[in-house]
């Protein structure tokens, strides 16, 4: 994948943005567009820090690509975090909200690690509402080559975890989805309890720092394994 292009280079026609990034396909402004958020822009507070306007979000289900602890950050940071990849036969649930123009160049800036793919219309189910609206569906991907498992080096970091599974039961809570935070850990492959560390704030009393620690705990415990509760601190 060619991260040297420069980022962020548009230009108008005939009603279009076009972006200076094979990586970024433009967008038809004709159309309405939506993102589509599957780890940490399911959660609130973490999506409206990119997007203050990105308040409504809206449950689906996205077939065809798969959801797992595959990217890996290098420098000082060194944790592994979650990516999205084209494969044909699997699915994942997410969330999808409405953006302009500005929203993508913003989503593109914060999700610079990925490529922001269409989704197929076929491929988008609405979950828990009884229409799917009209439009362009954007998803932040890779490719399957790129995918980089966890490791001790590059582990799974629990506050990332806090942020994306709390976002499920955000989702799961508020539109009465039966299941939704079950199929958020089921659709995501290579947790690894070997590779992950509890990075909280305050590891040893969580509900100081993360509120939801203890529901978030049960459930990552009732889907992973109690092997989930051996986690080193970091």
């Amino acid at each position: 994948m060619n991260k040297s292009i420069v980022l962020g280079l548009c230009f108008i026609v005939m009603g279009k943005i076009a972006v200076a990034d094979d990586c970024h396909p433009s967008i038809n402004t004709d159309e309405q567009n939506f993102i589509v958020g599957y780890g940490s822009l399911m959660n609130d507070k973490s999506r409206q820090r990119t997007n203050p306007k990105a308040i409504n979000v809206y449950p689906i289900e996205v077939r065809n690509f798969e959801r797992n602890w595959g990217l890996r950050a290098s420098g000082t940071f060194r944790t592994t975090a979650l990516l999205v990849v084209p494969k044909r036969g699997s699915s994942l649930n997410a969330v999808y909200y409405p953006v302009d123009s500005g929203g993508v160049e913003a989503a593109d800036a914060r999700e610079v690690n990925y490529c922001r793919y269409k989704i197929p219309a076929v491929d988008v189910k609405s979950l828990g509402l009884k229409n799917l609206q009209r439009g362009d569906y954007w998803i932040y991907a890779s490719e399957l080559s790129d995918i980089k498992k966890p490791t001790k080096e590059f582990p799974i970091i629990q506050s990332y975890v806090d942020l994306f599974v709390e976002g499920c039961m955000q989702i799961q809570d508020r539109y009465l989805v039966d299941g939704f935070v079950e199929q958020c850990v089921k659709t995501t492959k290579y947790w690894d309890n070997n590779a992950w560390v509890n990075d909280r704030v305050n590891a040893r009393r969580p509900t100081d720092s993360t509120p939801n620690a203890r529901n978030i705990d049960e459930h990552l415990a009732k889907y992973l394994g109690k092997g989930y509760y051996d986690h080193g601190y970091d």
